[in-house]
């Protein structure tokens, strides 16, 4: 039985819906593969790439990323994602036991905060900036062919009133499609599939159930195709 990971956040994840309503599950069932679910709320395309590596190891024959839908275009807090092996590090330094210190670093970070949202552009302060974004696709497309993993890359819906408030993701899904071409991935726009509010939940960013089956039904063809 052929083995896939679908590797993304959220709506990978499967907000807010069953597990077998989710598109994993439904892709499971009718195109008789074995899924392997790399994926979690809130995750942007750096913790995508960090999970990526763990499961490659399982030898999946194939590759589906659902990344950068959300996430990576949020303010950041206090930092971008691509620090946070620093900064766990730093927690473990012989320093970090000194409470005035600790309470200097929260200071610092406070600090920075302020200046993000006062002083700074919303395009500068994102959790995974437009290039760092460009990074970690690249670098899961090439994990994924050397891993001999077949990739399928899903661009993102944005439903017109995320784009609205978002002109940024543009620039992010601008990215998907030339890196997924670059690299001879299959891919799938998802737009058109959304065309209409009830693909979305209520929040117009995950997908409702019947979104799910739509997802599900697209990927299940080119799996089918690919046999």
């Amino acid at each position: 039985m052929p083995r896939v990971l679908f590797v993304g956040d959220s709506s990978t994840y499967g907000f807010d819906v069953s597990d077998g309503a989710a598109f994993w599950s439904i892709v499971a069932r009718d195109a008789g593969v074995e899924p392997i679910v790399a994926a979690a709320p809130g995750y942007s395309s750096y913790q995508s790439r960090v999970l990526l590596g763990r499961f490659l190891p399982l030898h999946p024959d194939w590759v589906v990323l659902f990344v950068g839908g959300y996430n990576d275009h949020r303010p950041r807090q206090y930092y971008e994602d691509a620090e946070i092996p620093a900064r766990m590090a730093r927690r473990h330094a012989a320093w970090h036991g000194v409470r005035a210190l600790q309470a200097g670093e929260l200071v610092a970070n406070l600090a920075g905060r302020w200046i993000d949202r006062n002083l700074r552009d919303s395009e500068q302060t994102l959790r995974v900036p437009p290039a760092r974004f460009d990074e970690n696709l690249r670098a899961m497309l090439d994990a994924a062919r050397a891993a001999d993993a077949r990739t399928l890359v899903l661009i993102p819906p944005f439903s017109p009133e995320l784009r609205a408030a978002r002109p940024i993701l543009a620039v992010y899904e601008e990215t998907l499609l030339a890196r997924a071409r670059e690299a001879g991935a299959e891919r799938i726009d998802l737009g058109p599939l959304f065309a209409d509010a009830e693909a979305f939940r209520f929040d117009h960013v995950h997908p409702s159930a019947l979104g799910h089956q739509r997802i599900a039904a697209a990927i299940t063809a080119v799996l089918r195709a690919a046999q």
